[in-house]
């Protein structure tokens, strides 16, 4: 694993990334739209290059730990990197693609984050590349109930996280748990506790606003590689 350690904070895949960015911006939207949604290949792309990536992770790992040819790990490591770029625009794209119908007033990006963790697991380079050149708002959060794994006790959570600061950004999830049986009467309880519902949000939980960068955002990006 110490291989892996070391390529996290090599500067010199900084270039990697680097290039995969600008050739992205060369290409016009609905080429990019076409080309990470596989229209070319009659398939998604992005479960085939998400695979790409941690195959050749994997297989870096597996080498550095049996005293490999290190070498050729590190150039597996730097084609997984390779291949993550589009891995990720791929995964964005689909996403918009699948909203597209809303037309939204603003363009508004949400990170996945996995139990509701945030960390620099949460945005890739060249997904923050495209929030700055398409102008869009990432919004985060600061509160997670856990609806999905306490379906009938995330309302006292949620209503003790709202409570306990000034303005709150609740994650809640529809899913088929039953957790949003209980939604109407969490508003209620809000209400009933004075707590103003807007669907504006907490400027600490917005670090990215119409394409620009308003808040420090080195925390929530893959490291080893700097924005």
């Amino acid at each position: 694993m110490q291989l892996i350690s070391d390529l996290e904070q090599d500067s010199r895949l900084d270039g990697v990334v680097a290039a995969g960015q600008r050739v992205t911006r060369l290409i016009r939207p609905g080429q990019v739209r076409d080309a990470l949604h596989g229209v070319w290949l009659g398939h998604p792309v992005h479960p085939m290059l998400t695979q790409a990536s941690v195959g050749a992770w994997l297989s870096a790992t597996i080498m550095d730990l049996t005293g490999g040819d290190q070498k050729a790990a590190r150039r597996l490591v730097a084609a997984g990197l390779t291949a993550a770029i589009p891995a990720a625009l791929a995964e964005f794209e689909r996403t918009e693609q699948a909203l597209a119908w809303l037309e939204p007033p603003q363009r508004l990006f949400r990170p996945y984050g996995g139990r509701g963790a945030l960390g620099p697991h949460l945005l890739h380079p060249a997904v923050v590349d495209k929030l700055l050149h398409g102008g869009y708002t990432c919004v985060l959060w600061n509160s997670v109930p856990g609806d999905w794994q306490h379906p009938d006790e995330w309302v006292t959570r949620a209503i003790a996280d709202c409570l306990s600061r000034a303005w709150s950004l609740v994650v809640l999830h529809d899913l088929p748990t039953g957790a949003m049986a209980h939604l109407d009467g969490f508003i209620r309880r809000l209400k009933d506790e004075g707590v103003e519902l807007t669907q504006e949000y907490p400027p600490d939980c917005v670090p990215i606003a119409g394409g620009r960068i308003v808040l420090p955002i080195a925390q929530y990006v893959q490291s080893g590689i700097r924005i």
